[in-house]
């Protein structure tokens, strides 16, 4: 197992096992495999999970699931995190290998930790080796929580990923409660993550975020989303990501963020990261340093090596409250930063430097190229609280939803980055209009999860959805009709029940959604 508490003494290492400590024993014994690439350890039971948690010497090997893996009857920490590490460790063990999925599911997994010292947390503790990998998985209602300080970074799946890659993993339903660096999906990311996705409910004292707590300058996200209530109690929260250092590309978030001091829909701070075609739809609320979608964006410049923060492509709505640098975009831009995007979120400051976009342009030189803010959603505020900027366009709802207000200054609705759906809409990135059916049987799943239906019948509707998110994920065409008759069994499903152990609105909720998918795959 492993222990909170690691300790050198002399030259011999000497492990005291309080909560958890790498232990080194026999190769695992699993349910079958060698832990080759082409002849993976194969994962079905919680025991195997609990053999790899155990053992240290696996932790460069590969592994493939073949059933989901409940937990809920197994107390907390019986899965210890697969791969250890901590900021003042002197030797590290990190997870190097390939973990598969195989779209399986684990239910219930949970950690809670009591002491100052312990390492990185998460179902994958650290991982650190530009060749490890975790794809394909789902985890529901994932649990990670302290009592007392804690020490280190959290998440339900990854606690640290120094370098390595996160691909097409979901997280639903997550409880974390941590102290600081803290992300639905990964604490403290270096690597790659791609086609990830979180919901639940996130909370700690700094660096709080949906997704990812920090993303260090060679952490690269995309093609993500997060669905989340995040709360922080000091500084640094986020809906998306607290810090960015890296680049964030076609991601989202949507949900509440609130906090005291640094507080964004999408980003507590972008610190000379870049954010590209993303957005926030949030309701926002905190005290100073509070935004729409990054409540500051900063321009690093040491010794003349300059880096710039950069939001280029993004919009954010919603309402935000706070009281001194608000901004319907950015509570505070420093140093030159780049933004080329608009706001159409509701303000509510109640002291100084309170701006439809930007709530201070601190020295005035911030780097704007025909951003905008709806003047009719926030008629009582300057587009930047301590000055104006040409570039800075304050415009009517009427004016914010027509083509030729962005098209004539070089938005690119062509390529296409933008579209629109004039007098109805704002404008809106073109990936929007490109989710995939496997993505919104996802988002199904998060619905019944979040409904309070007799246990039986919940698992019942989840084993369908299962059925046909294996076969959509596998990307084989001949899956499709498969995956819609398991739709369908679906339907019958929650039809047979609609009325009496579903309400009915609740079941005609779902049969619409399940029918749309059946829609997108029947055109395809």
């Amino acid at each position: 197992k492993f222990s909170c508490l690691f300790r050198l003494l002399d030259v011999l290492v000497i492990v005291t096992i309080l909560c958890f400590a790498p232990v080194t024993t026999e190769a695992g014994t699993y349910s079958g495999g060698t832990g080759e690439p082409n002849d993976p350890y194969l994962i079905a039971t919680p025991g195997d999970l609990n053999a790899m948690g155990d053992d240290a010497n696996d932790w460069d090997k590969h592994f493939k699931m073949i059933a989901d893996i409940n937990l809920f009857d197994y107390p907390a920490g019986f899965v210890t995190p697969i791969g250890w590490g901590v900021d003042w460790a002197a030797e590290d063990l990190p997870f190097t290998g390939v973990f598969d999925g195989n779209g399986h599911s684990i239910f219930g997994w949970s950690y809670i930790c009591d002491d100052e010292d312990s390492g990185y947390i998460g179902l994958f503790g650290y991982i650190n080796d530009a060749n490890a990998e975790v794809r394909n998985l789902h985890m529901i209602k994932p649990r990670v929580s302290h009592v007392g300080w804690v020490g280190s970074s959290a998440g339900a799946l990854v606690g640290y990923m120094e370098s390595g890659s996160i691909y097409d993993c979901h997280v639903q339903d997550a409880n974390i409660q941590w102290m600081d660096t803290i992300g639905g999906l990964i604490g403290q990311n270096g690597g790659s993550v791609t086609k990830c996705s979180v919901s639940g409910e996130i909370s700690g004292e700094w660096e709080v975020a949906g997704l990812i707590g920090h993303n260090e300058s060679s952490g690269e996200i995309s093609q993500c989303s997060a669905n989340a209530n995040v709360t922080s109690t000091a500084t640094g929260s986020g809906g998306f990501v607290a810090i960015n250092k890296g680049i964030i590309t076609s991601s989202n978030f949507s949900g509440t963020v609130t906090g005291v001091w640094q507080v964004g829909g999408f980003a507590s701070t972008n610190s000379y990261g870049q954010i590209l075609e993303s957005f926030a739809i949030a309701e926002v609320n905190g005290y100073r340093y509070v935004s729409g979608f990054a409540s500051i964006n900063q321009t690093y410049n040491y010794l003349g090596t300059i880096k710039n923060g950069i939001i280029k492509n993004c919009y954010a709505q919603g309402s935000v409250k706070g009281d001194r640098w608000v901004g319907g975009l950015v509570g505070r831009n420093y140093g030159g930063a780049h933004i080329d995007s608009y706001s159409a979120s509701k303000i509510q400051g109640t002291g100084t430097k309170i701006g439809g976009l930007i709530g201070e342009d601190l020295q005035g030189n911030g780097e704007f190229q025909s951003s905008f803010w709806d003047t009719s959603v926030n008629p009582d505020v300057n587009g930047i609280g301590n000055g104006s900027d040409p570039n800075v366009i304050g415009l009517p709802t009427v004016q914010m939803q027509m083509q030729s207000t962005f098209a004539d200054v070089g938005w690119d609705f062509d390529t296409p980055v933008w579209t629109i759906d004039e007098g109805v809409d704002y404008p809106r990135l073109w990936w929007e209009m490109l989710i995939e059916p496997v993505d919104l049987v996802i988002e199904l799943s998060e619905n019944i999860d979040t409904m309070s239906l007799q246990k039986g019948i919940a698992n019942n509707l989840q084993v369908k959805l299962d059925t046909a998110l294996r076969l959509l994920e596998d990307e084989n065409e001949h899956n499709d009709v498969a995956a819609i008759n398991s739709l369908q069994a679906f339907i019958n499903a929650v039809e047979a029940q609609s009325g009496n152990k579903i309400p009915e609105a609740d079941a005609d909720n779902l049969i619409a959604a399940a029918q749309q998918i059946i829609e997108m795959l029947s055109i395809e």
